[in-house]
């Protein structure tokens, strides 16, 4: 079989796909992955295939632009991103893949892999389609928590239809134009409301998450859970021998970070550092930007522009993350207390996923100051009971099943093609 996988984030998003892919070349199968430029050098050292969906400009000025950011801002600049830059050419890209092996290809897509399921459609291959994180199911259940939206489980089930229907009158037009005009330039009927149902809409609805981390809803549609595929290069990208030495030359550390995207998370970590230096504890600053971290490095204080996390958050004494998926979970996997300080997207869902599980705590990024920052480290530095809920979800994080589920799942697909015309051909 020929699979073709269209992941579209930043690395959180797109390494886990990275691993899944691995795990099918492993078995045989020819792998193209799809991605934004930036990622090619991880594609290709895991041996995949790799094809550029879009531009390192495009996504260098998305990430650099501070309303990335912004609870409200953030998701339709990056929905337009992805769908100015990149859509019709994933699109197109994906076609010509599938139509040299119309017979034994199958798709996999992203959350926003808006072009795959096109793809699908159009040429009726079968299509999974993958959420890395719970707050992508929408449920008058348990609503996914996101920034300024008050739906507590307690309230009534239409109050909660109404924030989705709220949110989507603000991201649809960020993506419907764009996607509507591909989809009638292919005989294809418009969508309305795409995050409604039509993300879920495949052969297969695969979680990569377990459901001990985001249970089944009553009104979630029908899904596979893998669990966590956790990839980050940790065996092809060791350590640096200067960071090693200074992990083991003193106590745990505390590793801060706020996501390999964000270029503009310098009160984060200025708050970062003064708060470990005020608990006497070392801390490590991982970001890309170095502006970000200038002036607040010295013996216990260490900046890395980048680090395997499954080689070091286990090592260390917590884990302090923006509260994106992939961070989540290898602070899952670690057994290590985590705190979530959440902008937007899915970052304060995950967080409070985190909480409820008992393992960690969070602070908004616009109240983390000093004084929270301290309170909150220190409580899950010294509880117990945190500690102990960190190591029992980690004892249940096996990644290698989970990519093996993973993997079952994408192959099962290829056994549900549908035998329509191609409406293009």
């Amino acid at each position: 079989m020929h699979f073709v996988i269209e992941a579209i984030g930043s690395a959180g998003d797109v390494h886990p796909f990275i691993g899944v892919g691995a795990a099918l070349a492993a078995r045989g199968h020819g792998v193209t992955l799809l991605a934004n430029e930036v990622f090619r050098p991880a594609v290709e050292r895991a041996s995949l295939t790799f094809l550029a969906s879009s531009d390192a400009e495009g996504y260098r000025r998305v990430t650099g632009d501070p309303d990335l950011w912004d609870p409200v801002r953030g998701p339709k600049k990056v929905l337009g991103w992805v769908m100015e830059l990149g859509f019709p050419r994933t699109l197109d890209l994906i076609l010509e893949r599938v139509r040299a092996r119309p017979d034994d290809t199958v798709l996999l897509a992203s959350t926003l892999g808006f072009a795959s399921r096109c793809a699908a459609e159009i040429t009726n291959t079968p299509l999974v389609v993958a959420h890395l994180a719970p707050s992508l199911f929408r449920s008058a259940w348990r609503a996914p928590r996101f920034p300024g939206v008050w739906a507590p489980d307690a309230s009534p089930r239409w109050w909660k239809r109404f924030w989705f229907w709220l949110g989507d009158r603000i991201v649809d037009p960020s993506i419907c134009p764009t996607l509507n005009a591909e989809r009638t330039r292919h005989g294809l009927a418009p969508v309305r409301r795409p995050f409604q149902e039509w993300i879920h809409r495949g052969d297969v609805v695969l979680a990569l998450f377990p459901e001990w981390f985001g249970p089944r809803q009553p009104d979630w549609p029908v899904v596979r859970f893998a669990g966590f595929p956790l990839f980050d290069e940790g065996t092809q990208r060791p350590v640096d021998a200067d960071l090693e030495a200074w992990i083991l030359a003193g106590s745990a550390p505390i590793v801060f970070t706020h996501g390999s995207s964000n270029l503009h998370a310098r009160r984060f970590f200025e708050v970062a550092a003064s708060a470990a230096r005020a608990l006497s504890r070392r801390a490590l600053l991982v970001t890309v930007e170095p502006r970000s971290v200038e002036g607040l490095t010295g013996p216990d204080v260490r900046h890395t522009s980048y680090v395997p996390f499954s080689r070091v958050v286990p090592r260390s004494a917590a884990f302090v993350t923006h509260g994106g998926i992939g961070s989540v979970a290898q602070g899952l996997a670690a057994g290590v207390p985590q705190v979530a300080v959440p902008m937007g997207f899915d970052q304060r869902d995950n967080a409070s996923r985190v909480e409820d599980l008992g393992a960690g705590g969070c602070v908004p990024l616009s109240r983390w100051t000093l004084k929270r920052a301290v309170r909150v480290l220190d409580r899950v530095l010294s509880d117990p009971a945190v500690a102990l809920a960190a190591r029992d979800a980690a004892a249940r994080i096996d990644p290698a099943a989970a990519r093996d589920a993973a993997v079952a799942a994408v192959e099962s697909a290829s056994r549900t093609r549908r035998t329509q015309p191609d409406p293009s051909a």
